[in-house]
């Protein structure tokens, strides 16, 4: 038995590093995965051909996260594209100032926190009502 046969997932910011290598380990694992990029598409292709490879039905959706908007076209176009949304994979890395800690500003590194957790809560605020009209227990 595959552990996440017929599994749809949504793996943000999976064109490339930690993102791509969550994608493709999700589909070796059964599940069929929603690339999602903000502006690296030609990786975004080459993660989904490895997904494809792997007999697994693959999605690249460009949408910057921080945008409830884009968020939300996201999810929807999942969800009538693969009938359901199971698993939600927040990654997308957003820039910040690379300096020593001690020499950045708080406005520096709230921008980084903002971006990311305000991402994160979007991307949960859209995800579950289509996990919870499944009548499955599901986790964001």
């Amino acid at each position: 038995m595959i552990p996440l046969q017929n599994k749809v997932t949504i793996v943000t910011g999976s064109s490339r590093g930690i993102g791509a290598a969550t994608a493709i380990l999700l589909a070796r694992a059964g599940a069929n995965v929603v690339i999602n990029y903000h502006n690296s598409g030609k990786e975004a292709l080459n993660v989904l051909s490895e997904v494809e490879g792997l007999g697994r039905r693959g999605k690249v959706i460009q949408a910057d996260v921080r945008n409830p908007e884009n968020v939300k076209k996201m999810v929807d176009q999942t969800a009538s594209e693969f009938g359901k949304v199971d698993i939600l994979v927040s990654n997308a890395n957003m820039s910040f100032a690379i300096k020593p800690f001690m020499e950045m500003s708080w406005e520096e590194f709230f921008h980084k926190l903002n971006n990311e957790l305000s991402s994160a809560f979007h991307l949960c605020q859209a995800v579950v009502p289509h996990m919870e009209k499944q009548g499955e227990e599901k986790s964001c």
